[in-house]
């Protein structure tokens, strides 16, 4: 629901690159689990990586400072002799080691995304400060990627069949339709295949991880970077174990309270921000004017608006473009989702809008947006996890019936992104084979238990698509005197690289290196606009 790493143009080149490393599996068995029965964490036995996982190392960057692991974690840690977890683990080891202060441990959200390869790309995220002093652990959480992954189809042509029926945003009868039985298919499908992980897998369950993985690595606090869905971890962290808190510093927040409490109305508001950041999108294009921003000629409110509202028309039908691109209204919206987190992709989106625009009114038969089945019969290499995690720790009403009104109700709000929330972000929830029970191991407040002396630091953009700025200072809000709130002039969500703000960079760094966090209020104004040189 959230997304990964930040979204940002090179953080999609890093995600491809991570996607290429999850052939890698580690060894068939890591260090921990003989000790994890007395709860003793042994320490992580770290070994060479595989050449191939060091492929897109940047020039520069000694090898050797690479190293990866597979560490065992119990299964259900209420009964760590049922069975244990592999996680694989990659570190960056501290290039200055006579100065190592600890392990920067990473999650750089999701949930469900696979981010073991992420210390490759280590210089994309912190300061060369950072890197003479710490390490750069990232791991994959449980259920994702090499980590023992959650599964609920058995073939990817069982995934396609069932995703072909999926949409963002279907109005028909016949797709919503088409939906209901996806949904009610994949429901069964998780229920019969997705194995022992099931009721394993809260974010309580991944903090209680965490916390083992902090004393392998041999940290007596938890120093931690979280992005998106990871800053829900840090969060959730920081009240189990309230002691053992070093620094926390969480980018693109989640809002704890409501996430845990109400996944409706979390879903709900998550669309409205993404209707106001769009709207301030098209703003920001009117006022920089051609050809800074391909789109801006007249209105761009109102030409956005006919675009949509005449593929909303036309939702069973597309238009080609001259270029030859075809558009329908679930593609026109998930070129949204996949477009709004980097700012680096918006003069592109809005000649996309313009040459759109121009082509209205042309439809044609047939709806670009939908995946066809494979015809061979494959493995399945996905994960499950992200519904996994989320319908774990978000409260959601069950049943497909309830999304079409829903999604109408929404829509008169949020016209483009009320219908895509419903079946983006709630969508799963409804045929979810597992609701946890009361008292099982989900964290659901309160959210002020860390009292330490050192902040935890949110850094949030005023203009974030996937985790509004109102959420970051709900966090702070709940999380009390224990939080300190960096406000970024900037959109795009997640995380604010060193290359983007020096001075998110250095509050970032200071911060790290001797848990001072900025001042009270202070705002960091130094990120390139939309549509600017």
């Amino acid at each position: 629901m959230e997304s990964i790493g930040g979204g940002r143009r090179r953080v999609r080149r890093m995600a491809v690159a991570l996607v290429a490393l999850a052939a890698w599996a580690g060894s068939p068995g890591g260090a921990g689990a003989a000790a994890l029965q007395g709860r003793e964490a042994a320490p992580v036995v770290w070994e060479d990586c595989p050449p191939d996982a060091l492929k897109d190392l940047p020039a520069g960057v000694d090898p050797a400072l690479m190293r990866c692991a597979t560490y065992d974690v119990p299964l259900d840690h209420a009964h760590p002799e049922n069975g244990t977890v592999p996680l694989a683990l990659m570190k960056r080891s501290a290039k200055g080691p006579g100065q190592r202060i600890g392990s920067v441990l990473m999650n750089l959200g999701g949930p469900g995304g696979a981010v073991w390869g992420a210390p490759v790309f280590s210089e994309y995220f912190f300061s060369p400060q950072v890197l003479e002093r710490f390490d750069v652990v990232a791991f994959d959480p449980r259920g994702v990627g090499r980590s023992m992954p959650l599964r609920c189809y058995t073939s990817q042509e069982q995934f396609a069949e069932v995703d072909a029926k999926l949409m963002r945003a279907p109005v028909t009868p016949r797709q919503l339709a088409d939906e209901a039985d996806a949904l009610t298919t994949q429901g069964g499908l998780c229920r019969d295949n997705a194995g022992v992980l099931l009721p394993h897998m809260s974010t309580a369950v991944v903090a209680r991880d965490l916390d083992l993985l902090r004393q392998a690595v041999g940290d007596e606090k938890l120093t931690y970077f979280g992005v998106s869905y990871g800053t829900f971890l840090g969060d959730t962290y920081a009240n189990m174990f309230p002691d053992r808190v070093r620094a926390i510093v969480n980018t693109g927040n989640v809002d704890p309270g409501l996430r845990s409490s109400d996944g409706t109305r979390y879903e709900h508001d998550r669309a409205l921000n993404y209707e106001d950041v769009l709207g301030a999108l098209l703003q920001r294009c009117k006022e920089a004017g051609t050809p800074a921003c391909p789109f801006a000629e007249g209105d761009p409110l109102g030409k956005f608006d006919t675009i949509r509202s005449y593929l909303r028309a036309h939702a069973d039908s597309s238009v080609t473009t001259a270029d030859g691109k075809v558009t329908s209204l679930n593609s026109f919206v998930n070129d949204l989702y996949d477009s709004l987190p980097d700012p680096g992709l918006y003069s592109a989106l809005a000649k996309r809008w313009q040459d759109l625009y121009t082509a209205l009114p042309t439809p044609t038969t047939g709806d670009p947006g939908r995946a066809r089945p494979r015809a061979a019969d494959t493995p399945y290499t996905g994960n499950n996890a992200n519904p996994a995690v989320n319908c774990t720790d978000m409260p959601s009403p069950r049943g497909v019936e309830r999304l079409p009104g829903l999604a109408d109700q929404w829509e008169k709000e949020a016209p483009t992104f009320g219908r895509p929330q419903v079946f983006n972000g709630l969508n799963q929830c409804s045929t979810w084979p597992y609701t946890p029970a009361d008292g099982n191991d989900v964290f659901r407040g309160p959210w002020n238990r860390y009292t330490g002396t050192t902040p935890i630091l949110l850094v949030n953009a005023l203009h974030d698509p996937a985790t509004p700025y109102t959420y970051a200072q709900a966090a702070a809000r709940e999380l009390g005197p224990a939080a300190r709130l960096l406000t970024v002039d900037s959109f795009g969500h997640g995380t604010i690289t060193p290359a983007e703000s020096a001075c998110v960079a250095n509050h970032i760094t200071t911060y790290l290196l001797t848990t001072t966090p900025p001042d009270e209020d202070t705002t960091c104004s130094d990120v390139r606009q939309p549509f600017t040189p």
